[in-house]
């Protein structure tokens, strides 16, 4: 391997080993926890009235039922199998709180990140699993 290889591998490598740790030492604050939980089951239950609830103005009206069924399709299955959060970060977007988590699911199907942004009032402005 080339030298040139081998110091951007040690970098990465570094890079991966601080964002861990800074991982681990992080835990999502409760209002964060909790309207991810309360989305998760609204997503394992079908419930988009549920999943919209907590929601400000601009999420429960963008969030139409169709799309809400789309993604249920998908991740309610998903999430009922079994999963594991790890609380990544909090990033301050759009004049939001954007709390970042990996999800793990059991199924093996892979891994997501998903975001969730919590307004100024401490209602839910978005959510987005990638």
């Amino acid at each position: 391997m080339p030298n040139w290889q081998k110091r951007v591998l040690g970098v990465l490598m570094a890079v991966a080993l601080m964002g861990g740790s800074v991982a681990h030492a992080e835990s999502a604050p409760e209002d964060a926890d909790a309207h991810l939980a309360q989305l998760i089951e609204a997503l394992k239950g079908g419930e988009h009235d549920d999943f919209i609830s907590n929601g400000n103005d601009a999420f429960q009206s963008n969030l139409s039922e169709t799309m809400f069924d789309s993604v249920q399709q998908h991740l309610g299955r998903r999430f009922a199998d079994g999963y594991e959060l790890r609380y990544l970060s909090k990033i301050d977007q759009y004049g939001m709180a954007v709390h970042v988590w990996s999800i793990h699911f059991e199924d093996g199907e892979g891994d997501l990140i998903t975001r969730l942004a919590i307004d100024p009032r401490g209602e839910i402005g978005g959510i987005w699993f990638h």
